[in-house]
């Protein structure tokens, strides 16, 4: 078996067994092969099939952004060298609910003669568990002082405030928001406290009246990656 007819039995594969999962395969030069119809949407993509044999970073939702440019490119350098590899990835930009996930990541190999013919990847929303997981993640490895968020001088806030806003961007509720603050700081601080600083600080400061205008509003102003010192300002995280 050649790496071609290898290569599409693959996608046979993926095509038959897949169909209904978030699944992207690329083929040994990088050229998007097949897109699934959820992987589509959740790229923001009318058509997915339009782009067959084009290169990811030609994609609308890649093509204007650096960071996720510069993320696929960590990502393409890591699994030319590794059978497998695993992202959390964090974009509030998505067209989806769903701003935080995990990139799976597999060579696909041809039995014959053991070369790689191309790559798949699977995307998957972080359950809370994992979703909390990833938060705390943020928080160990990173030291303070590392990685500053550049500062947005636009609207003045205070340290917690500014805490609060750069989660609440992570899409997290204030139950989950008041949880993450109460194991960084090991002081108890309550869901309705950050519902109120939210509702009567962030609100009248930024001068919205519902949080996905709070949300969408900090994110143009720069507040997603202007970050709290002992918070991490990276899009992607690679687990070993």
């Amino acid at each position: 078996m050649n790496n071609q007819q290898a290569f599409s039995a693959y996608l046979d594969a993926f095509k038959l067994l897949h169909k209904n999962d978030s699944v992207l395969v690329r083929d040994s030069n990088f050229n998007i092969a097949y897109i699934s119809e959820l992987r589509g949407k959740v790229m923001g993509l009318d058509n997915p099939d339009e782009f067959i044999g084009c290169k990811v970073t030609s994609l609308p939702s890649i093509s204007t952004n650096k960071e996720a440019l510069d993320a696929l490119k960590i990502i393409d350098d890591i699994i030319v060298k590794k059978q497998y590899a695993e992202f959390v990835v964090s974009d509030p930009n998505l067209c989806s609910p769903v701003k935080i996930f995990d990139l799976y990541y597999k060579q696909l190999i041809n039995p014959t003669n053991n070369q790689v013919v191309g790559y798949s990847s699977f995307m998957f929303p972080l359950s809370l568990d994992n979703h909390m997981h990833f938060v705390y993640e943020m928080l160990d490895i990173i030291q303070e002082g590392n990685l500053k968020g550049q500062e947005t001088q636009a609207i003045e806030l205070t340290k917690r405030e500014r805490e609060i806003l750069f989660l609440a961007c992570l899409r997290l509720s204030s139950r989950e928001i008041a949880e993450i603050i109460t194991h960084k700081a090991n002081k108890q601080i309550s869901s309705s406290t950050i519902g109120n600083i939210i509702r009567q600080q962030l609100f009248k400061k930024f001068k919205v009246y519902s949080l996905e205008a709070l949300i969408s509003k900090a994110i143009a102003l720069g507040y997603y990656t202007s970050v709290p010192n002992e918070y991490c300002k990276y899009k992607l995280i690679v687990k070993p």
